[in-house]
């Protein structure tokens, strides 16, 4: 990810989601969502230049560590992960209801 950040400075307008990648190999991070077609997936989340959808940095989530309990506005963890090196950058950052939610936004 340093590579990604250090060969690319992105416009403005960047924004936060994720996207869940059909897997049917053995991963012990693999999501089961029977609702979904891949019904074994995984997860990760991007932060993408608008403009050229150059993917700025991104997280794989592996999942929760034995006895740990579940993470509370992960969300908004993730995206503060994400902007932590465009501090004072004057970005604007577009992410979709799941993380609006979070940090207790209304939508438009």
């Amino acid at each position: 990810m340093k590579s990604f950040q250090d060969c690319f400075i992105p416009n403005e307008n960047v924004t936060v989601d994720e996207q869940l990648v059909t897997f049917r190999g053995r991963c012990p991070f693999r999501q089961f969502i029977p609702s979904k077609p891949g019904k074994y997936e995984i997860k990760i989340w991007a932060l993408c230049d608008s403009m050229t959808s150059y993917v700025y940095n991104m997280q794989v989530y592996t999942g929760r560590k034995e006895r740990q309990n579940r993470e509370v506005n992960q969300g908004q963890r993730v995206v503060l992960d994400f902007v932590s090196r465009l501090q004072k950058s004057e970005k604007n950052v577009t992410c979709d209801i799941f993380y609006e939610h979070q940090f207790g936004l209304r939508p438009c």
